[in-house]
């Protein structure tokens, strides 16, 4: 299973003002994601992958810009964004393999985390014993500055010289 080690995020859209702001890309990470590999047992029958979208959300007021982006290469992804502040999940999404998703969440500062695997195998198991979970190292910071508002574009796929970085995290951290 390839790692995630550098994922890119292309940068903070400024909305209203239609102002592009890039970020600096940094040097390669090691950190690889958590994975799952006990197989001994499981029996879970494969589930048909969802469409990409909103799985489920917790919030009425979605006014700023998040895409995410998948590389086709058969790994699909089952997203949620948390509120720091409360550690409550306002967004649970899925992202199928090479396919995006644009939302609007809330303002507010948020952590990425992830689970991605190849089979689904439903809403308890996810991609089964060979999943990975993962979370980015960089926090989110939706805001409105009176002008405009901010958002952003991250591409989940390792790339050369990425500016994303994420840590491997276990099943009760996701």
């Amino acid at each position: 299973m390839s790692a995630f080690r550098n994922l890119i995020l292309l940068g903070v859209f400024v909305f209203m003002g239609y102002s592009f702001v890039n970020t600096k890309p940094s040097s390669n990470s090691s950190i690889e994601p958590s994975v799952e590999t006990n197989t001994s047992k499981f029996d879970e029958p494969q589930q048909p992958i969802p469409n990409s979208g909103v799985i489920a959300y917790d919030y009425l007021d979605g006014v700023a810009p998040f895409t995410i982006r998948t590389r086709n290469d058969g790994t699909h992804f089952y997203i949620k964004i948390v509120e720091i502040s409360s550690s409550r999940v306002v967004g649970v999404y899925f992202v199928r393999a090479g396919e995006s998703v644009e939302l609007q969440v809330p303002l507010g500062n948020y952590e990425l985390k992830y689970a991605s695997g190849q089979n689904r195998y439903g809403e308890s198991f996810l991609f089964g014993p060979s999943k990975s979970y993962s979370k980015a190292d960089t926090s989110f910071n939706f805001y409105d500055d009176g002008y405009q508002v901010s958002g952003y574009t991250i591409e989940l796929f390792q790339q050369v010289n990425g500016n994303l970085h994420t840590s491997g995290i276990s099943h009760s951290q996701f």
